[in-house]
């Protein structure tokens, strides 16, 4: 073989060769754009039941349905007497909560409490609901207005909607004490 078609030659493969790299460095390039594309989304999350479904990512930001969701589950959690799940509450509200099912407990009380309606503007919260007093099997019915206070916490298991009852008011109708 002569010198100068050896010289070719390498000059052939050194030409392939940048081409090669040339080319999978851009296919590199590319696969590094849709991995961080990919990784910045939002993840994908299955509601498990009869009919899977993807529900809708709502992100970090609280909608009114879930305030809603939250106030229904937290009055609860606040006044009935059989509620199990007191992590929507505040330190406070726990312990006004407490003191406040010694005494029903005390007098022998169970307390219900059921939402009619939540009313959220701007600067307040307003919930009117029910509360359900019974003695033995005597039952009685009271209707009353709240004035709550939310506040933001982290979501957990226990507290999916990253919200706390931090203060709860009751509004006093005209005539009252």
């Amino acid at each position: 073989m002569k010198f100068i078609d050896a010289w070719d030659s390498i000059a052939k493969e050194n030409k392939l060769l940048k081409f090669l790299v040339m080319g999978l460095s851009l296919v590199s390039i590319f696969l590094c754009v849709v991995c961080l594309k990919t990784v910045s989304r939002d993840p994908l999350v299955i509601e498990r039941g009869c009919f899977s479904k993807a529900t809708e990512n709502v992100g970090a930001s609280v909608t009114d349905s879930e305030i809603k969701a939250f106030l229904k589950e937290a009055m609860d959690a606040r006044f009935s007497t059989s509620a199990i799940n007191t992590s929507f509450l505040s330190l406070k509200q726990k312990e006004i909560r407490d003191r406040e099912q010694k005494e029903l407990i005390g007098r022998n009380m169970k307390q219900t409490v059921l939402v009619q309606e939540i009313l959220i503007l701007k600067d307040k919260i307003e919930i009117k609901a029910d509360r359900l007093v019974s003695v033995g099997e005597i039952r009685s019915a009271f209707s009353f207005m709240l004035k709550v206070k939310i506040e933001r916490s982290d979501r957990t298991l226990d507290n999916p909607y990253g919200l706390v009852l931090a203060e709860v008011e009751l509004i006093k109708k005209d005539g009252e004490r």
